[in-house]
């Protein structure tokens, strides 16, 4: 009797232990991701909708919409998270994690440039954003062009073209559409960035060649006399689709340390600043820098030293055209349950 009196009871806990386990499990937290935007400050944040495998996130100047990357197409989407929509149709649109700048967007909002892989080939695309209408502005079969970076006034642009045997630094005139080829080299060119103007151009190089690419001088090329000079030679290919640059620094990613940082154009100076996480880079007018890292986003004002942080749990930012709001990949938790409908 005793025997069968305490296999019920160790039944009932078994039931009781398993009930319990299953509660936990029901309320457990889930992690989702979605697209945020907040004040420049950290205030009002607000999500905007939840979509997985996000790349990047950007706004559409001039406009109530934003710009994102996911799974390899573009889409726009407004701020109260209705009319989301493909814009790149059947073009692939390889995202930054890849080593391609994120697209570039015009400061009326009118235009969105980005590079398109059609049949192995690289392409220049503009999306004109009040007709829908798509261009190939590059149309090559034997040349890929990428990484594409407007000038700051989005006059000019300047961008990466390669074939098998060779790289080059272009030009781009929005007014016309002209090309022009500044720079040639038979080594890697990963990466480039537009000075404001648009009369000076950054681009990082192998300095070695095939075989030990990682290592890539930062090089200065003016547009009008073709001048190159060399800026550093011990930069990173990694972050390189990533330089940036205003009329005072230009900021970029170090070998070896794999940290950040400022260079200016004023006196030479260089400051480390921080181990950034990949593409969420922006240099603003006020020579500060808003970057992610451990999932937070920070704010660095390079001519004091300062950091502030903004948020976290919070990946790939970027700023409005006024600098005013943050938009940004944000991490956040709901429980089980509420996936649970009746």
């Amino acid at each position: 009797m005793k025997k069968y009196l305490l296999i019920t009871v160790l039944i009932t806990l078994i039931i009781v232990i398993v009930g319990c386990d299953k509660d936990r499990d029901y309320e457990m937290a889930m992690e989702e991701w979605a697209i945020f935007v907040m004040d420049s400050d950290g205030s009002n944040n607000e999500k905007i909708k939840d979509i997985s495998s996000l790349n990047y996130v950007e706004f559409i100047h001039q406009t109530d919409k934003l710009l994102y990357n996911s799974n390899d197409s573009l889409f726009t989407i407004h701020f109260d998270g209705t009319d989301q929509k493909c814009i790149s149709e059947n073009i692939f649109v390889p995202g930054t994690n890849l080593g391609y700048s994120k697209a570039e967007i015009t400061e009326d909002g009118s235009s969105i440039f980005f590079t398109g892989v059609i049949n192995d080939n690289d392409d220049l695309y503009r999306y004109d954003v009040e007709t829908g209408t798509i261009t190939n502005l590059t149309q090559t079969d034997a040349v890929n062009e990428r990484n594409l970076r407007l000038s700051r006034n989005s006059t000019r642009a300047c961008f990466l073209a390669a074939t098998d045997t060779s790289h080059a630094v272009c030009s781009f005139d929005l007014v016309t559409s002209e090309i022009d080829t500044l720079y040639t080299s038979t080594k890697r060119i990963p990466g480039c960035v537009a000075s404001p103007d648009g009369s000076k151009i950054y681009f990082a190089e192998e300095v070695y060649g095939p075989g030990r690419y990682y290592q890539t001088a930062i090089k200065e090329l003016n547009r009008l006399t073709s001048v190159v000079t060399v800026i550093d030679s011990i930069s990173s290919s990694t972050g390189a689709h990533e330089i940036a640059a205003n009329d005072d620094f230009i900021i970029y990613k170090r070998l070896g340390s794999g940290e950040w940082v400022t260079f200016s154009l004023l006196d030479g100076s260089m400051t480390t600043f921080a181990k950034c996480t990949a593409n969420s880079v922006n240099l603003n007018n006020d020579n500060e820098v808003l970057f992610v890292y451990h999932l937070a986003v920070w704010l660095y004002k390079i001519e004091s030293g300062e950091y502030d942080k903004i948020r976290d749990d919070a990946d790939k930012c970027a700023y409005n055209m006024e600098e005013t709001k943050i938009c940004y990949i944000g991490r956040y938790y709901r429980k089980r349950s509420e996936y649970i409908t009746e």
